[in-house]
């Protein structure tokens, strides 16, 4: 008797379970605060590479990788600064690229989701490059036939490839 509750209960368990997965809404950060987590992130490699730097200079050390290794790690944090500069210049249309565009691909209440969180400039500058990838698209094709879509790594500008994908 005691088993058949046990079962009852896992079976009536997991098909709550299951209803309420199917239910669930995908839940999307807004650009906002999408582009803060990216900053902070950011933020913090750069700091830790000053630690270990500032680490690194306070134990100094007779071996001759040191000057190398010194060498590498200044490229680094230079690097890492580079790349924190970069992160605090993301516009709508990364957010859209890098962020909503892979993760949620063909689903629609994120797509929603996503433009409730934009402000009207926001949402314009996203347009805007769409128009200018169609635009680009139509004269490489010379004709009127609609644009092929995008590769995966297609339209990001050089600057976000130096940046570290999220």
């Amino acid at each position: 008797m005691r088993s058949f509750f046990l079962v009852f209960i896992l079976v009536f368990s997991t098909g709550l379970a299951q209803q309420g997965l199917a239910s669930i809404k995908p839940r999307i950060l807004p650009f906002k605060v999408w582009k803060q987590k990216k900053i902070d992130e950011a933020k913090a490699v750069v700091l830790e590479l000053k630690h270990d730097r500032k680490k690194q200079t306070q134990v100094k050390s007779t071996e001759d990788g040191v000057d190398d290794q010194q060498q590498d790690e200044a490229q680094k944090l230079s690097q890492a600064e580079l790349n924190l500069g970069l992160t605090r210049e993301l516009s709508a249309n990364d957010y859209f690229l890098l962020y909503v565009s892979p993760q949620f691909k063909g689903n629609t209440e994120a797509l929603m989701q996503a433009a409730r969180t934009l402000s009207p400039r926001d949402m314009a500058d996203i347009l805007s490059a769409y128009q200018k990838r169609l635009q680009a698209s139509d004269s490489y094709n010379g004709s009127d036939a609609p644009p092929s879509p995008p590769a995966d790594d297609a339209e990001v500008p050089s600057a976000e490839k130096t940046a570290k994908a999220p």
